[in-house]
Order: C-alpha cells, then sequence, then structure tokens
C-alpha cells in the first residue's frame, strides 16, 4: 500500500511540474508575440497562418499602394515574419492535419509559428509531413516527442485492427537525407492549451490593422501575402525548427 501511494503521489508531482511547463511556455509565447499579426487562409483540406509584422503596414504601406516600393518585395521582406501551412491527410493518422510547409524569419519564432499550426488544426493534433521533414524541422518535432506523441500503425502493413491511427510511414526509403530519430515522425502531437488563445489574439491585431485601410488596398495587401507563401517557404525554411 505505501508503494503504490508512493507511486501516486510522484505521478501527480510529474503531471503537475508537466502542467506548469505547459502554461509558462504559453505566457513565454504570448510575450514573443507581441506587436504580431496573423492572416489566416482556411480552406476545406488545406489551411496556412501567415504571421506578419503590421506596424510596417502603418509606417510604409501609403508608400507601397503609391508605387514608391514594390509590394511583393516590401510584402515579402519587410512585413512576412513566418508561414505555416496544414493539409488534412488521406489516412486517419489518430486526427492528426499533416504539416507541409513552415518557415521563420527570425530563428525562435519556430514554437510560434507551430502554435499557430496547431490551432489551425480541428482537431488540435498535428504532424510532421509524411513526405519530407528537413533536418531543421526534425529538430522541432524532437522537442514535441519529448513532451509525448501518439505513435502511427503503418497503413500498409498494420499491426492491429484498429484503423484510428493508421498512417503513411516514414522510412529510410523516402526523400529526407537524414532522419534524426525515425520514431519521432512516426507519431502524432496534441495541442497544450495555449494555442488557440495565441491565434485569437494575433487574428483580433490582423483584423484590427485592416480595419486601418482602404478596402481595396486591403485586396492587393492579402493578396500579396497570399501569393508570397510558396516564396517565403524557399527563403526562409532553412531557418525554421
Amino acid at each position: 500500500m505505501k508503494k503504490d501511494k508512493l507511486v501516486e503521489n510522484i505521478i501527480r508531482r510529474l503531471l503537475r511540474e508537466s502542467q506548469e511547463e505547459r502554461e509558462e511556455r504559453g505566457r513565454r509565447r504570448m510575450l514573443q508575440s507581441s506587436g504580431l499579426a496573423v492572416y489566416a487562409i482556411r480552406g476545406g483540406v488545406t489551411k496556412t497562418a501567415i504571421l506578419y509584422e503590421p506596424e510596417h503596414f502603418r509606417q510604409n504601406i501609403d508608400e507601397v499602394l503609391r508605387g514608391k516600393y514594390s509590394a511583393e518585395k516590401f510584402i515579402l521582406h519587410r512585413v512576412m515574419r513566418g508561414i505555416i501551412e496544414i493539409r488534412k491527410p488521406r489516412n486517419p493518422c489518430n486526427g492528426a492535419w499533416e504539416v507541409k510547409l513552415s518557415a521563420v524569419k527570425n530563428p525562435g519564432d519556430g514554437g510560434l509559428i507551430y502554435g499557430l499550426g496547431f490551432a489551425m488544426s480541428s482537431t488540435g493534433i498535428l504532424m510532421p509531413d509524411r513526405g519530407t521533414v528537413s533536418q531543421r524541422a526534425q529538430q522541432g518535432w524532437i522537442k514535441q516527442k519529448s513532451r509525448g506523441g501518439k505513435p502511427f500503425d503503418d497503413v500498409e502493413h498494420p499491426m492491429t485492427t484498429d484503423t484510428s491511427d493508421d498512417c503513411f510511414i516514414h522510412n529510410d526509403e523516402d526523400m529526407c537525407k537524414v532522419h534524426v530519430d525515425e520514431d519521432m515522425l512516426n507519431r502524432s502531437y496534441e495541442e497544450e492549451g495555449w494555442e488557440s488563445g495565441l491565434f485569437s489574439r494575433l487574428e483580433e491585431t490582423h483584423e484590427e490593422t485592416m480595419d486601418m485601410m482602404d478596402p481595396d488596398d486591403v485586396t492587393e495587401v492579402l493578396m500579396a501575402m497570399a501569393d508570397n507563401v510558396e516564396n517565403f517557404f524557399v527563403k526562409y525554411y532553412h531557418s525554421h525548427g
């Protein structure tokens, strides 16, 4: 009985410490995101979040719209801070949405951009890309694995009759040049609880920023950001994680 009580107390302490760590991480992300905004593009099976600095709009947007600066270059190099695109997979995969693109301009913003990804997932669950994951991104997923993660069953060679965890499995023959930890790539990961609050606040800032502009200018700006998602990824994806 004494041993059972000791084990119970240890488990409770670990759970309490884990919750405190999640809450502290959420507070840090909120502080880190001060002065930023998010433009969300919500499709049926694909969703994209563009993290950006609205202050640049307030300072320079008139000059951009008058043609003094290239709108595309201004958006890409001065305004956009990070992007993440998630997609609903063909297989069940524990209900996870697949991260297809992610990149940040500044090192250290990876936690922010992945937080936005978790918030956009309709289940609050994400998984690495089933095809290719850069070594930098793998470092971010290793951090996720250290906090848990639910393993997949190989959809092509399932070990159980439960289909909810069936998913395409990464292996040495896929397009990744290096696997830091193959098991880490074959898991789904759940949000911690702070992500939706972060997303809501940044989206409110976005709406306030757009309200300050002429509706026709808003359309041009949003199109410029959407059109530069892949350009941003190509330019900065080595920095994400």
